[in-house]
């Protein structure tokens, strides 16, 4: 009776940490989200956005506050076609913020950007950090 007892144990811890594992996985939206034309790096307090097809400006960075379902960021720096970050100081884009909300579901990460309206659909990158 022990030894399947123990089985039983086993199988049940087994059960509970997949599941907190799987659960945890498809809400959490910390890490690289990739759509066709952009990469959205999210850390916990900092953002990055990749453009794939983009001449002159590969991306931004900057901080991000996030309050449930509600993110603010704040754009700090751009990085050029020689893949250098440069402070957005002094330029037209200092300060400049968007508000964002989101959801995700089965790994499918959809925001929609409230000054603008735009709404972006981002997939799960297999190669998440």
């Amino acid at each position: 009776m022990k030894k399947q007892e123990s089985i039983y144990i086993f199988l049940l811890v087994f059960i509970v940490c997949m599941f907190q594992t799987s659960c945890g996985i498809s809400n959490n939206i910390y890490g690289q989200w990739v759509s066709s034309d952009r990469d959205l790096i999210i850390k916990e307090d900092q953002f990055e956005i990749i453009f794939h097809n983009s001449k002159d400006i590969i991306g931004f960075n900057g901080t991000l506050i996030r309050n449930n379902k509600n993110i603010k960021l704040i754009f700090l720096n751009y990085k050029n076609k020689e893949n250098k970050w440069i402070s957005l100081k002094d330029t037209e884009l200092e300060s400049y913020q968007e508000q964002m909300t989101y959801k995700i579901q089965k790994g499918l990460l959809e925001t929609n950007i409230l000054n603008s309206g735009k709404i972006y659909k981002y997939y799960k990158s297999k190669k998440d950090f």
